[in-house]
C-alpha cells in the first residue's frame, strides 16, 4: 500500500505535469516537422521537372 501512495504522490506533483506538457509539446514539434518533410517529400515527387532532374543525378552519379 505504501508504494502506491508515493506512486499516486508523484503523478500528482508538478514535476510531472511539466514532463508531460515537456512531452506533448515535443511530440507537436516533431509531428508538424515530420508532416512538412513528407509533404516536401510528395511535392517533389508529384513535380515532374524536378523529378526529371533527381533522375538525371542518379544517372550521373551511376556514370561515376
Amino acid at each position: 500500500m505504501i508504494n502506491i501512495q508515493k506512486a499516486l504522490k508523484k503523478l500528482k506533483s508538478k514535476n510531472f505535469k511539466k514532463h508531460c506538457k515537456k512531452l506533448s509539446r515535443s511530440y507537436k514539434n516533431f509531428k508538424n516537422m515530420f508532416d512538412k518533410q513528407m509533404t516536401e517529400e510528395l511535392s517533389l515527387h508529384c513535380d515532374p521537372e524536378i523529378d526529371h532532374r533527381i533522375k538525371l543525378l542518379k544517372k550521373d552519379d551511376k556514370e561515376l
